[in-house]
């Protein structure tokens, strides 16, 4: 039914009018008399069944006069908003409201439920308590007992045995769940105290506990729009989908803003835009809640699956955002460690931060099933089996970030060295979590997972403080071993002109003396890190070499075999290949 205030003649206004300043007056005394004769920070009385009762029938009548006395003075007031008194007497419902609602074992209603639920259950008991005849007059005053039930009904008041309320005389958890069930079984019995049906009246207007101010056109309505449908009238239905509609809009515009602003190609706008989209899902799922619940008055089973609804998507964006900015974060700090050669230490810092994002995302998945109600000792112990059996499937995975992990301490090779592996060479390019990649010489991708790479001979080419030049070189003009001898010394002085070249490295041995053209080995080290230098200076080298093998075969241009010049290097320095 549609609430409306019984203003029907004269006679009735004016018997509503002085209702309406005794409910105001006894409110006003019991108020008073609450905050002289009590203390207001006592907690509540629990001590028997007969307290329990009372002092919640006690409360929650405090609470209903206020706020009907808060809606006269509203309506009457003008205005679009509520004055600061009205707001006042409803924070005083509230106060007696939540008082109420400590009367009641509500442990087991999670708690994404219970700041609406609670309320909801104190107004139905209340309806339930006010259509039994003095049910406290039978309720023991006596703390010892572990419990008591209602005449002719299943509503029990049982002593709490564990936990912060222990002791305590409570309206039991099984009454609580099942109060919907006590209701819609008592609600067409006539009212013992009041002549409204508050519950009734809450959950057929808009707003929360106070009606807006716009009630009297939800009043107004055709009769089809407040029909009832799942427990909510028609106008209401209309009025989500409506909200769903706008939600759906603003979605749509974050999603194109989170494009935008990931074009702009800049790490700052890379993380931004990764945030965007599970961002405006969070505010978008609160936001159709507040309005569906707080402004339409959603109540009931519909309710309740709104704000589960609205708090799976807010804890899977919590996720989503969790994930999204470790992985940005994580590639950024990568590229600018890398862009200062710091080698290993990027991809490790990447791996670290992905890591912290992976277990925040996972504490969040935990504590949001907690908050919907699945228990957490349950959950824990699931993941405790399900990760042993995750651990056995993925023990390769494993394998490869432990071999990581052994790369990051023990450092055989960094990003960016260049390492001799099996009978294959290439340049580290990045050390992942589970595998490393490489680039070979002819620029195709190596791809090796940790846990072998970590186990192979590693041979790290750029890590050597010089690099060696090896020649095979054939001797011609040879009429006797002193002409060998002097060719051999003359090729040897050739490469130590090279300012590269160390000097005391270099080695020039006759390899096959038989012959008529005799060959012989030329070694030597160049003291350079850098492989395009290497080249440059092998490069160098070869010229030379190739210079006075010919100057020795043709005899010197003046007459000395050591005056061909060395060409030096360029030195520049230059990325290594």
């Amino acid at each position: 039914m549609t609430f409306q205030w019984p203003e029907t003649c004269t006679v009735g206004r004016a018997a509503l009018g002085l209702l309406r300043a005794l409910v105001l007056v006894v409110g006003m005394l019991t108020t008073s008399a609450l905050a002289q004769n009590g203390n207001p920070l006592a907690p509540p009385d629990t001590s028997s069944p007969r307290a329990t009762i009372e002092g919640f029938r006690e409360n929650i009548a405090a609470a209903t006069r206020i706020l009907a006395a808060a809606h006269e003075r509203n309506t009457a007031e003008p205005g679009l908003l509520p004055s600061e008194e009205v707001l006042g007497m409803v924070a005083e419902a509230e106060v007696r409201l939540e008082r109420a609602s400590r009367y009641l074992d509500l442990s087991a209603i999670p708690p994404v439920h219970l700041a609406h639920r609670k309320v909801e259950t104190t107004l139905i008991l209340k309806e339930v308590l006010d259509r039994l005849v003095h049910p406290e007059t039978t309720a023991p005053d006596d703390g010892t007992v572990t419990g008591w039930t209602i005449p002719d009904t299943e509503i029990r008041i049982e002593r709490i045995k564990e936990g912060p309320r222990e002791g305590d005389f409570l309206f039991s958890a099984d009454t609580v769940d099942r109060i919907d069930e006590f209701y819609a079984a008592i609600k067409t019995l006539p009212d013992t105290v009041a002549t409204v049906d508050f519950y009734d009246v809450y959950r057929h207007t808009p707003g929360n506990l106070l009606p807006p101010k716009w009630l009297g056109f939800v009043t107004s309505l055709p009769e089809p729009l407040r029909k009832e449908m799942i427990g909510v009238a028609l106008w209401q239905w209309i009025g989500l989908a409506l909200i769903l509609l706008v939600a759906a809009f603003v979605l749509y515009g974050a999603v194109r803003l989170s494009r935008k602003i990931t074009r702009a190609g800049h790490a700052a706008s890379r993380i931004l835009g990764s945030l965007v989209i599970p961002a405006a899902l969070a505010l978008i799922s609160e936001g159709v809640v507040l309005l569906a619940v707080d402004e339409l008055n959603f109540i009931g089973p519909v309710e309740r699956f709104l704000e589960q609804a609205s708090t799976a998507i807010t804890i899977l964006a919590i996720f989503w955002v969790t994930l999204s900015f470790s992985s940005a974060l994580g590639r950024t700090v990568q590229q600018a460690m890398q862009s200062r050669r710091e080698g290993i230490d990027a991809s490790i810092a990447r791996a670290a931060i992905q890591t912290t994002g992976i277990a925040a995302a996972t504490v969040v998945v935990i504590y949001g099933a907690s908050y919907l109600g699945v228990p957490l000792a349950g959950l824990l112990a699931g993941l405790g089996v399900g990760g042993l059996a995750i651990a056995l499937a993925a023990k390769p995975t494993l394998e490869n970030f432990i071999g990581g992990m052994i790369l990051y301490v023990d450092r055989p090779v960094r990003v960016g060295d260049l390492c001799r592996f099996n009978n294959l060479e290439g340049r580290v390019e990045e050390i992942g979590i589970r595998s490393t990649r490489l680039r070979a010489r002819d620029r195709s991708q190596i791809t090796i997972p940790n846990s072998v790479f970590v186990d192979m001979n590693l041979i790290n080419l750029s890590n050597r403080d010089s690099m060696p030049f090896e020649r095979v070189a054939t001797l011609n003009n040879i009429s006797g071993s002193d002409d060998i001898r002097r060719q051999i010394a003359a090729l040897r002085a050739a490469i130590a002109k090279h300012p590269l070249v160390e000097e005391a490295s270099i080695q020039v041995r006759l390899k096959e003396g038989y012959d008529s053209n005799p060959s012989v080995d030329i070694r030597a080290l160049i003291e350079t890190k850098e492989w395009k230098v290497f080249l440059e200076a092998q490069q160098d080298l070869d010229l030379i070499l190739r210079d006075k093998v010919r100057e020795l075969e043709n005899g010197p241009p003046n007459g000395n075999p050591d005056d061909a010049p060395a060409q030096a290097p360029d030195g520049s320095q230059q990325p290594a290949r």
